[in-house]
């Protein structure tokens, strides 16, 4: 970087000039299903702790084999209880972090410009559930150690949303230069079609990548 080079100032990588290739959209998918997306369903898993068809629980996984193991013939099956611990431990942290929303304001000198920055920040917050989307902020960061905010900015509508993501369906990509910039944010989302001729996987998630064009 030239001495004259403003260090604040980051440039896109250059493999994202023209998006996500293909090649590496399928790669980062595929590593995505294989390794990350199955440890967030866990993670998710133990928190609710619920009972499949089988009549198994999540956090059963984690007991010693000779707890769960299949009884001998002819001997009864042994009796495996849980109390589902994590669950309300996570939910009283919540509770008590976010008991009352925390009020974010802007730090403008000029009084005329710092209020409506304040206002909008308000309908912002409050129409994005006020109180509520910080307790499912929370609760998302407690249970997978990381949390996703999308912000949607409608120019004709002059309106800003943000949206919660799931971070099973989460493929951030880093920029290899800089660890602190984002250069895309894949989202693995399937939803039904009405299309006769269905479009390939890959074409389906190159239109969900959310990132540089």
């Amino acid at each position: 970087m030239p001495a004259t080079a403003d260090p604040t100032t980051r440039t896109p990588s250059p493999r994202f000039t023209h998006g996500v290739s293909p090649h590496l959209l399928d790669r980062l998918l595929t590593d995505h299903r294989a390794h990350h997306q199955p440890r967030m369903c866990r993670l998710w898993g133990y928190y609710r702790n619920r009972t499949d068809r089988r009549g198994a629980v999540p956090q059963a996984a984690a007991l010693p084999a000779r707890r769960t193991a299949a009884p001998a013939a002819g001997q009864p099956g042994r009796e495996v209880v849980i109390e589902n611990d994590i669950a309300w431990r996570i939910d009283a942290m919540v509770q008590f972090a976010f008991g009352q929303g925390p009020v974010i304001q802007s730090l403008a000198a000029n009084h005329d410009r710092r209020e409506p920055i304040n206002a909008l920040l308000r309908r912002v917050i409050k129409a994005a559930g006020g109180a509520g989307f910080y307790h499912d902020l929370s609760l998302l960061g407690s249970v997978f150690g990381q949390v996703q905010v999308l912000v949607h900015a409608d120019p004709i509508a002059r309106t800003i949303s943000l949206e919660l993501l799931d971070p099973a369906r989460v493929v951030p990509v880093l920029c290899p230069d800089d660890y602190r910039q984002l250069d895309a944010l894949v989202i693995d989302l399937d939803h039904a079609t009405h299309d006769l001729a269905s479009p390939s996987l890959l074409s389906r998630m190159r239109e969900r990548v959310v990132g540089r064009p």
